[in-house]
């Protein structure tokens, strides 16, 4: 798990657009359950790029 225990989820099954966004769940571990504590709604391939290059460790899970 990545050092600060910071988890992401990630709804990916289609090309993202409004109305079917990519939707990203962040969360953490907390006494063996994952605590969600924001979900984002990502409507293009760009906005997902920069979610996943942003400069922190996470450990994540995909639906692709």
């Amino acid at each position: 798990m990545a050092a600060d225990g910071l988890l992401l989820g990630c709804d990916f099954s289609s090309s993202p657009t409004r109305k079917k966004p990519i939707v990203i769940a962040w969360g953490r571990l907390s006494k063996g359950r994952v605590q969600v504590s924001a979900l984002e709604r990502l409507e293009c391939l760009r906005a997902f790029e920069a979610c996943l290059l942003r400069p922190v460790e996470w450990t994540g899970a995909f639906d692709l």
